[in-house]
């Protein structure tokens, strides 16, 4: 029953949103697109169509084509393939099931926040209390524009909830809960709210086991190891997700410095993340990000100072959450410097999402506390406390309302109409021949896969994009071969290929060979360069916005090159050799192999030719002839888990050109073949199969079992 009555207030909390923050269609927002919502439109909603598209057909995504170079597509986290309620994009089309999924997470994250606040010692009240704050929160509500923001933080007092079950009662079923709950907000695709679910985690479990201790005058060695075995294995169910996330990190451009140490990058100009700002805010509104109602706060200090049990409990969750509300000022607090050294906060550029663990903590608290009054003494103790739980609800739902409630930002709950904007140079693009091609799209609120659906679309990179990628595209922006890392200026952006992905084009034409190179056939945009628009041939009739241009010395993707160079070890001076406009009919290697060594300083062969024959996201078919043997360069990215085969024997990928793949062929006619078979995912299969077969025989050998 009492889950019961959870469920029904989960369930309330998300039809308040639904009711409140959504309407059936937007087309304000679908034309618009404002900067607080473009990550929606031009990331996660187009990534969803793409991904869950394909594995309507029968295709799992693990390779992106479409955006930079190329690039892997499941490592990327956010784009949540694995995660398993996003099958519900395989039944619905695109919007609806971002929409559904939302109120399905928001009432979860009121259930789970109820039960933990059940757990910590909260009446059933108090427990609604609880999920309603939580739920109904601004960090929540405003999260539905970043799915795996809003689905990771319902998750977080589930795994909260599993740790202090774990611990109290170390059975073999708790430490398997602990593990779904972790599994699932692993694989739900935000980094920085697991880890902030971890940082939470570890001051409960700490309290739970320094309770223990104090309690039973030994060392909880049993709850510890209950603890360990839950997080371990729930991070091993969720291996083929992060085993190449990992490897993608370590060759990312954030890997390679694209997080300055200076506290003005990670804050971008972001008034949220001002104290005075907040104040403001929670002073005039009554609520403020992170403060779900000014009378939460109040509640959650009673949970500590008045007597009741699960005060210890309670007091290290609200530490958690003031310490993280402390870290989400940069400027004014060394907290949050000291959480950037640790492993995946440290590239966390929006400090201001701490404070959704300052929002979990004050409404768990909150709910705590709620108990606190209705164990006072009189007649009036129940009637008290339920009016202090109503006024704390409308303190939190009246300025939500007032401030999410406007029809021009309101959640699109269907599907857009079709735009027919782009429709002349998509056409062209479609129809433009049988050879692929890469194009330039560089239009603010073009959809990054949507738009140019089948087309490879370079307009911004995947926020975990390749640091070759990155290298290539700075250089080609700046002249610095460089990732994009900070620089002072007075729009503090990013300069290069940082964090947002854009790319931008240099209007001194002197590196573009660099896009002829990579095989950019055509370029559209708002505000293109001269060197384009008076260099370049017109593709579309001049009347047609945006215009649209054709690349004249625009390079095959898959060429045949017998002029072969060592590459430089310094990228600067490799792409500064690349970008040279007589070097045409150059490649550099790496390594460099025997038998490119052996063609000394060849000349163009004219009876070269290739004819990409296959050309799918995880397989590329290449077929080639000509009389010398020469390297087979095609321009998409190198990255671990290509392989290759020439005619059906192996054959070695080496990097070309610092960013592309190439494969030795001799003379005569060859067929090469590429597949990316990433090792990292197929061992993340492993590793999950044996931990969920493992789980299944402890559980069914000893259900209630202590461990």
């Amino acid at each position: 029953m009492k889950i019961a009555r959870l469920v029904a207030v989960g369930l309330a909390s998300a039809l308040l949103w639904l009711a409140i923050a959504t309407r059936p269609h937007n087309p304000t927002l679908e034309e618009a697109r404002p900067p607080a919502v473009y990550d929606f439109f031009s990331y996660y909603r187009p990534n969803a169509a793409w991904a869950f598209g394909r594995m309507r057909h029968g295709e799992l995504p693990l390779w992106n084509p479409l955006q930079g170079f190329g690039g892997p597509f499941l490592a990327t986290l956010q784009t949540g393939v694995l995660y398993p309620p996003n099958a519900l994009h395989l039944l619905l089309p695109t919007q609806p099931a971002f929409a559904w999924l939302a109120f399905a997470h928001l009432a979860l994250a009121a259930v789970l926040a109820g039960g933990l606040a059940r757990a910590l010692g909260a009446c059933g009240l108090g427990a609604a209390l609880a999920g309603i704050l939580y739920a109904g929160s601004m960090q929540l509500w405003t999260s539905v524009w970043w799915p795996p923001v809003l689905y990771t933080a319902a998750w977080a007092p589930g795994v909260l909830l599993a740790v202090v079950r774990a611990a109290e009662r170390p059975t073999v079923r708790r430490a398997a809960l602990l593990a779904g709950a972790v599994a699932l907000q692993l694989l739900a695709g935000w980094p920085y709210v697991v880890a902030m679910t971890a940082l939470a985690a570890a001051a409960l479990g700490a309290a739970e086991l320094a309770h223990l201790w104090l309690r039973e005058r030994r060392p909880p060695l049993r709850a510890g190891i209950a603890l360990a075995l839950g997080a371990a294995a729930g991070a091993a169910l969720a291996a083929p997700q992060l085993l190449p996330a990992l490897e993608l990190m370590a060759r990312s451009a954030r890997a390679l410095g694209t997080v300055s140490e200076d506290p003005a990058q990670a804050i971008g100009a972001i008034p949220s993340h001002d104290p005075r700002y907040f104040a403001r805010l929670l002073w005039s509104e009554g609520v403020s990000d992170g403060v779900p109602g000014i009378l939460a706060p109040l509640l959650a200090l009673a949970a500590v100072a008045l007597p009741g049990a699960g005060r210890g409990r309670a007091a290290a969750l609200l530490g958690v959450g003031l310490a993280a509300l402390a870290a989400s000022f940069p400027q004014h607090t060394p907290v949050y410097g000291w959480l950037r050294h640790l492993p995946v906060l440290g590239d966390f550029r929006f400090p201001f999402r701490y404070r959704l663990l300052t929002t979990l903590a004050l409404a768990v608290c909150a709910g705590v506390g709620l108990a606190r009054l209705e164990g006072l003494r009189g007649r009036g103790g129940r009637q008290l406390t339920l009016a202090v739980a109503l006024l704390a609800v409308a303190v939190e739902a009246v300025p939500m309302q007032r401030s999410l409630g406007r029809a021009a930002d309101a959640f699109p709950r269907d599907e857009p109409d079709a735009s027919a904007r782009y429709a002349p140079q998509l056409a062209l693009l479609r129809g433009a021949g049988a050879e692929p091609f890469r194009s330039y799209w560089r239009i603010f609120g073009a959809d990054k896969l949507g738009e140019g659906a089948g087309i490879r679309v370079t307009q911004d990179l995947e926020p975990l994009s390749l640091a070759t990628t990155g290298r290539w595209m700075s250089f080609l922006a700046t002249g610095d071969a460089g990732t994009g890392e900070w620089r002072a200026r007075r729009s503090r952006l990013p300069l290069g290929v940082p964090y947002s992905g854009s790319i931008v084009l240099p209007a001194d034409p002197a590196r573009a060979p660099l896009l002829d190179r990579a095989s950019v056939r055509y370029a559209t945009g708002d505000a293109l360069p001269a060197w384009i628009t008076e260099g370049w041939r017109p593709a579309v009739a001049q009347s047609a916005a945006p215009p649209l241009y054709e690349n004249p010395r625009a390079l095959p993707r898959a060429r045949r090159v017998s002029r072969l160079l060592p590459q430089p070890a310094e990228p600067q001076e490799a792409l500064a050799r690349i970008a040279e406009s007589g070097a045409r009919g150059t490649a550099w290697l790496d390594p460099f192999p025997r038998e490119a060594a052996d063609l000394g300083d060849a000349g163009v062969d004219p009876s070269a030719r290739t004819d990409i024959v296959l050309d799918e996201p995880e397989r590329v078919v290449i077929r080639t002839s000509g009389s010398a043997p020469a390297a087979l360069v095609l321009a998409d990215a190198w990255y671990p888990g290509w392989e290759a085969t020439l005619d059906g024997a192996p054959a070695a990928i080496a990097l070309a050109d610092t960013a592309f793949r190439a494969v030795m062929v001799p003379e005569g006619e060859h067929r090469v073949e590429m597949r990316y078979r990433p090792r990292s995912f197929r061992l993340g299969i492993a590793f999950a199969a044996a931990a969920a077969a493992a789980l299944l025989v402890a559980v069914g050998a000893g259900r209630r079992s202590t461990i």
